[in-house]
């Protein structure tokens, strides 16, 4: 099992969230940092999130979760094209189709007027 990371729209159930794999975005997490900053865009992890339901475990520990952070789907796009374009420059197959999907769900959040952000399962 591999850690990935997929996005959480505000307002959609788990049980109906959007499938990205996830696991390229991951494991690629250095090379996206630097990719942002060369693209002057916000990198992909400060979008990431972790409160509400994807504190969980922490949670069962007594530890009160902070409450959890929304971000525009306008600028999560913005990174997230600026990323496809470079990625697809470095020629990473399943890192391209981890951008695709979550560009695919960020474009169906903007239209919907729904924030967003990024969870990381472990």
């Amino acid at each position: 099992m591999s850690a990935a990371y997929f996005p959480v729209i505000e307002g959609v159930h788990a049980d109906n969230a959007p499938n990205v794999d996830g696991k390229a975005l991951a494991r690629a997490s250095s090379l996206l940092e630097s990719l942002a900053s060369a693209a002057g865009v916000k990198p992909l992890t400060q979008f990431a999130s972790m409160g509400g339901d994807e504190f969980g475990i922490f949670r069962d520990l007594g530890i009160e979760a902070p409450p959890d952070q929304w971000f525009t789907a306008t600028e999560g796009l913005a990174t997230v094209r600026a990323l496809r374009s470079a990625v697809g420059d470095v020629g990473n197959a399943a890192l391209l189709a981890d951008l695709e999907a979550l560009e695919g769900v960020l474009v169906s959040a903007e239209r919907g007027g729904q924030r967003w952000h990024l969870a990381m399962d472990i």
